[in-house]
């Protein structure tokens, strides 16, 4: 009896290869466990942006926004502390994953 072959074989091979040389080649993709992140501008974003940041739900990032509006860009990401709800803690937590350019 005859064994057919399988083509598939190699196939899975080279999608292994494929997958690896990824990783390495794309800048982030290792990041974070493989998931790459965006910096959110907290000077452009709107509110929906702003609650998918840890600790930042609809009030405070209604507030950022709002804040924002009255007072115009924020210079350094530590002025979020001046928004009401926002202190050290939350800036600690967000910190690598905001940015104000």
């Amino acid at each position: 009896m005859k064994r057919k072959a399988n083509w598939m074989a190699p196939m899975s091979s080279l999608l292994v290869v494929a997958i690896t040389a990824a990783l390495f080649l794309v800048p982030g993709a290792m990041a974070d466990g493989g998931n790459a992140a965006v910096a959110v501008n907290i000077n452009t974003a709107d509110t929906g942006e702003l609650t998918s940041l840890p600790g930042i739900g609809t009030s405070k990032a209604t507030a950022i926004v709002n804040y924002r509006s009255e007072h115009g860009l924020f210079d350094t990401v530590d002025e979020l502390t001046n928004v009401r709800g926002i202190g050290a803690n939350v800036i600690d937590k967000i910190r690598d994953l905001i940015r104000v350019q």
